[in-house]
């Protein structure tokens, strides 16, 4: 299998790291070696991904090789210097036997991190953003083995960060299909339990405070959510708690240059990863520049900056030049970075914005009580912002859109009140710039960016990034059996999301007598994903749809046609299509024909479908020259037939 290559080359390179770190000195943290790890495969996968879309080789004859040249330079390299030998060496001589607690709470991480690998596995991406374009550009960029940009009716597709897709793209193209799509929020989630850890020991806590910190991170509902589906937001957490151990480490020494480059390589791939990584690095960053002032010349720190700039511009110089061609501006056209970004910085409109951010978190899982919420916040609120009109609590405690993580938002400000009970007891001075900097990040989030009523999901990182606090905060007692205990109720909190996921779920709750399933206790679900067939886990969101979609695309693959014009909304699921159609590996190719505004241009004109599948078209029997073949419910008409005339639309 050749998806064994990114893996192996990641282990070779954790090796090199791991020997290189030896010779510093006796403490090794494997921890901080893994973190290298990622920041350093992280940032090769993108800088090699856009090398082989400029020669249009992004398929995977391309990423096999690059993967196989890593793997020869890193084992070569490894080999040459006798650094694997070294790595070894450390590896047994830092084994030692577990403790009690260790064995009982990595053994339940173990089980919750195992069951939701099992959900990523066996469920195919169904969530709205998935299907509209996280998963949707992947198709596109498979089919074309490009970046390059093509004709969408969904902005997003073209305009969003690439780095977590482009993951989900490799990933795809060595093991052959979508199966391991779902990974890279997974292995996201892995690497932030590592990161809060190795935060939390940077600041004091002993190896009871980091499981703390461990245990909070893992119990965050929407990071469990988020951990079954290709969408960003903790991959994005991943990458800010990466700077954040990079940053916390800089202000207890230099940086050795292995590091120096993590920092570069973190901060690069989280702007290439999520618009809301923009705001969550000020911080931490400008911390970072004070802290190299402080303790280097500035010709050095000069010096650094450059570095930095330039591995940043590398990661990131070929979506921005894209954008930048295309709509004028980096991360889209002006107007629409405009829309998404929050302008009413009056104190009513600041205090509006900051309430509806933490209420978010608190939507309940009825939807009268919702009401009465939010009836009254506009009461109090509304005649100070206006923006408190549109705001609503859409009752899905179990959903990754729309879950919050109330449990957490109370124990962030006990945190910062156990702290400062107990400033005198804490070792560690840095804690203080911590807390401020996790608080800034809540307010950078809410004076920059403009949520929606879906958008709670973007305060993902800022609650991974509080763990490591809670970590310290709960160890300054220094009360073994509170440690325990704190941590047994977080890792058991876990499994009402683990177990029930809305669209996901392990057991399902529904009026049903089939296997793993019970009544519909806290709102119903879909049915398990031990037992569903894929394709209706597929449609679980979209269960409307199953019908229609796949009754027009299976006659399409029952007929000879091989290439499908795409008109269809914007907002319309087009992976479903992709899927469905088991494009492109299938041999069929799917264009967007209807594509947004200014989009045209990237329309081929050698592209000339012998089926249209139209989303509204309702009560058109002829379409661009194709005569209408069924009308599945009103929800998707498929036209099908020879003669395809762009200009001939009725």
């Amino acid at each position: 299998m050749l998806i064994i290559l990114p893996l192996l080359m990641f282990l070779l390179t954790f090796f090199d790291l791991l020997a290189q770190q030896s010779r510093r000195g006796p403490s090794i943290s494997l921890r901080a070696v893994f973190l290298e790890t990622s920041a350093f495969i992280g940032g090769y996968l993108m800088i090699f991904s856009e090398g082989l879309s400029l020669l249009r080789q992004l398929g995977q004859g391309g990423a096999a090789v690059c993967w196989g040249l890593g793997i020869l330079i890193t084992g070569g390299i490894g080999l040459q210097k006798g650094l694997l030998v070294k790595a070894w060496q450390i590896l047994k001589g830092r084994w030692h036997k577990p403790e009690q607690s260790d064995l009982l709470f990595g053994g339940a991480l173990v089980l919750i991190l195992g069951l939701l690998l099992v959900i990523a596995l066996l469920s195919p991406p169904n969530n709205n953003d998935s299907l509209q374009y996280h998963m949707s550009r992947v198709m596109h960029w498979a089919q074309d083995h490009s970046f390059a940009l093509y004709a969408t009716g969904f902005l997003p597709q073209l305009t969003s960060p690439i780095w977590s897709e482009t993951a989900i793209l490799n990933a795809r193209l060595l093991w052959g299909n979508d199966q391991l799509a779902n990974l890279v929020a997974w292995g996201s989630l892995l690497g932030c339990l590592v990161g809060v850890s190795a935060v939390a020991k940077l600041l004091g806590a002993s190896r009871k405070g980091q499981w703390v910190a461990i245990a909070f991170a893992a119990s965050l509902p929407m990071a469990i959510l988020q951990a079954t589906s290709p969408q960003t937001n903790l991959t994005a957490a991943f990458w800010l708690v990466i700077l954040f151990y990079f940053v916390i480490l800089s202000a207890q020494r230099n940086l050795f240059i292995e590091e120096l480059l993590g920092l570069a390589f973190t901060f690069g791939l989280g702007l290439a990863t999520k618009q809301t990584f923009y705001p969550y690095c000020v911080l931490p960053l400008l911390y970072f520049i004070v802290q190299q002032f402080i303790r280097n010349k500035p010709s050095r720190v000069i010096g650094h900056g450059l570095l930095i700039a330039a591995i940043v511009l590398a990661l990131n110089l070929g979506f921005w030049e894209r954008n930048l061609a295309a709509f004028g501006g980096p991360l889209g056209s002006p107007g629409s970075v405009e829309s998404s970004t929050f302008t009413d910085l009056t104190p009513g409109g600041l205090a509006g914005k900051l309430v509806r951010n933490i209420f978010f978190n608190l939507d309940t899982p009825k939807d009268s009580l919702n009401a009465r919420i939010v009836s009254g916040l506009k009461t109090l609120l509304g005649p100070i912002d206006p923006q408190m009109a549109n705001f609503n609590l859409i009752a899905g405690w179990n959903y990754e859109d729309t879950a919050g993580n109330p449990l957490h938002l109370f124990l962030i400000p006990i945190t910062w009140l156990l702290l400062l009970i107990n400033r005198k007891r804490i070792s560690s001075h840095l804690i203080v710039a911590f807390c401020l900097i996790t608080i800034g990040l809540y307010l950078m989030l809410t004076i920059v960016v403009s949520a929606g009523n879906l958008d709670g999901r973007y305060q993902l990182p800022f609650f991974v990034a509080c763990a490591p606090a809670f970590g310290v905060a709960i160890d300054v007692f220094q009360k073994k059996p509170l440690s325990i205990t704190v941590i047994a109720l977080l890792l058991i909190a876990t499994l009402p999301w683990v177990l029930f996921n809305r669209t996901r779920p392990l057991i399902a709750m529904r009026p049903s007598t089939t296997p793993f399933t019970i009544p519909c206790l806290a709102d119903c679900t879909a049915q398990s994903v031990l037992i569903e067939p894929p394709v209706r886990i597929l449609f679980a969101g979209n269960i409307v749809l199953q019908g229609p979609y796949t009754l027009a695309t299976s006659v399409i693959r029952k007929s000879s046609c091989r290439t499908i014009g795409l008109q269809i909304d914007s907002h319309d699921p087009e992976y479903l299509f992709w899927w469905l159609l088991d494009a492109p590996q299938s041999g069929i190719r799917l264009e967007t024909i209807y594509p947004a505004q200014g989009l045209a241009r990237y329309i081929d004109p050698n592209f000339k479908p012998c089926a249209i599948l139209c989303t509204i078209c309702r009560g058109k029997t002829r379409l661009h020259g194709l005569n209408l073949t069924a009308d599945y419910s009103g929800r998707v008409q498929l036209y099908l037939g020879p003669g395809y005339n762009p200009d001939s639309n009725p």
